[in-house]
């Protein structure tokens, strides 16, 4: 048996769409996204990576509609809450982005990543503030000195040119 056949039905219809979608077929990147919709709807992982294609390929409401599908599915996975945040600053939502961001933090708050996604993300949330933006900038600062083992002091490095 090959890898091939022992991938998930839906992984193999996935690869086809994505096939499709790198091609610039996206007509049937549309097909195969519905026929996973319809077959695998109670199937969280399998929406998951379709959210992921849909909204690399520029599909924001449907890649939306599969997240919420999914967390509805899988209440207690920050996954989805990930992906929405991620799709939520690209559909222009900031607002939406910068609250799912915070509510990442809760539960994952030494995670870089969603650290630099929530502050860049303040970047174009209208309701943020100048200060509440260098706070955060600020806050930022002092959690990676703080997992880099503090402020460290070295001297300026100077580039000697050697004669020849």
């Amino acid at each position: 048996m090959t890898a091939q056949q022992t991938l998930q039905p839906w992984r193999q219809i996935l690869q086809l769409a994505q096939q499709a979608a790198q091609q610039a077929r996206f007509d049937n990147l549309l097909r195969l996204a519905d026929d996973i919709l319809a077959t695998y709807a109670n199937d969280g992982d399998a929406l998951l990576h379709l959210a992921s294609l849909l909204h690399g390929f520029g599909f924001l409401t449907r890649a939306d509609q599969c997240l919420e599908r999914v967390r509805t599915l899988l209440p207690n996975d920050l996954r989805p809450i990930a992906q929405l945040a991620s799709l939520a600053t690209d559909m222009g939502n900031h607002e939406e982005s910068v609250g799912l961001y915070r509510l990442l933090l809760q539960y994952l708050p030494d995670n870089p990543v969603v650290r630099r996604n929530m502050l860049c993300s303040l970047e174009y949330a209208p309701q943020a503030t100048v200060q509440g933006r260098v706070r955060q900038a600020q806050e930022w600062g002092e959690w990676a000195m703080e997992r880099a083992g503090g402020l460290r002091l070295t001297l300026p490095r100077f580039h000697v040119q050697q004669e020849i």
